[in-house]
């Protein structure tokens, strides 16, 4: 019980130090990555996949995602707007649902 409690504080200390302004920033994951497993701990894989679920959610919620059925006129405008609501990193936008 307390080696799994242990890898969970170990990944989430992992993913603080990977964030740059409240962003994933892939240089420090990089960085993050190469300590870790020159370390190599105990119960590196779980601890890995924890990081990698931690890592997937916070790209996630920095990700917009805009689908429109048809084509709109004003979809530049549309994008900088939502952009700056959001305060996202991404837009992704599928024209053709």
């Amino acid at each position: 019980m307390k080696s799994q409690k242990k890898q969970i504080l170990t990944a989430k200390q992992m993913f603080k130090k990977s964030l740059s302004e409240g962003k994933v920033d892939t240089g420090r994951v990089h960085i993050v990555l190469k300590k870790m497993l020159s370390q190599k701990p105990a119960g590196l894989l779980r601890i890995l996949r924890i990081y990698k679920r931690l890592i997937e959610t916070a790209i996630t919620r920095e990700q917009l995602i805009l689908e429109s059925a048809v084509e709109t006129a004003n979809k530049k405008l549309l994008e900088t707007a939502l952009f700056s609501r959001a305060k996202n990193s991404k837009i992704f936008t599928h024209p053709h649902i």
